[in-house]
């Protein structure tokens, strides 16, 4: 279990929390109130929503009480390789922004990720509307020979070809390694994700094991 401290911020109210999260599930306490889910747009309320004080939460009107209308700040630690092979411990900041939910679509009306990163006196700023593109940019950007050791930074880590959520959908290959290795063109990943979809194994993007090998230019599909 590692904990992240951060910021919930709701129409002016900020609010110091501490999230907790597992591999596969989130959770966090407001203010006594507890959210859990698997990504940022899901963290369902735990409790009577009469409970609830509506100047410091907004809840989906959808039958699962998800916390939305809002910001989470976290500072996550991650392991960033640089150029003369070593390795370091940095602080990512992860800020989601979770917008108003509509009723008529049932969904919430924006979602955003923002990674920066403080380096050397610069700050390294990559955003996208899913971790994957947020990552995509702020690596881009770094110093030559810097990159993430994460699962988002590793060759074996990959998406589903029907698309992905903001956070945490990752597959991981690292049980199909030289297959997925093996692979050339979007028919073979296809083929090889349902051949092999008992090994596959759904990952955060900011999670890491002993498994990884930096990506580089490689990789099935993404």
């Amino acid at each position: 279990m590692k904990t992240y401290q951060g910021l919930y911020k709701h129409n002016g109210v900020i609010i110091p929390i501490k999230l907790c999260n597992n591999g596969k599930e989130l959770s966090v306490e407001i203010e006594g109130r507890l959210f859990v889910g698997s990504e940022f747009t899901d963290l369902t309320y735990h409790g009577d929503l009469f409970d609830l004080d509506s100047s410091i939460f907004t809840l989906t009107d959808d039958g699962y009480s998800a916390l939305c209308y809002c910001q989470i700040e976290l500072f996550i630690p991650q392991v960033l390789s640089v150029e003369n092979g070593n390795n370091k411990i940095v602080d990512l900041c992860l800020c989601t922004t979770i917008g108003a939910f509509d009723f008529e679509k049932s969904t919430i009306t924006e979602e955003a990720i923002v990674l920066s990163l403080s380096l050397n006196e610069e700050t390294y700023i990559g955003k996208g509307d899913t971790i994957e593109v947020a990552f995509d940019q702020l690596t881009m950007r770094l110093p030559k020979g810097e990159t993430f050791v994460n699962c988002y930074g590793c060759l074996y880590g990959d998406y589903s070809v029907y698309g992905n959520s903001a956070f945490g959908t990752m597959l991981c290959f690292k049980h199909v390694k030289s297959e997925y290795q093996a692979v050339r063109g979007k028919d073979e990943y296809m083929d090889l994700c349902e051949d092999y979809s008992d090994k596959l194994e759904v990952v955060q993007e900011i999670h890491c094991c002993e498994s990884f090998v930096m990506r580089g230019c490689g990789g099935a599909y993404r």
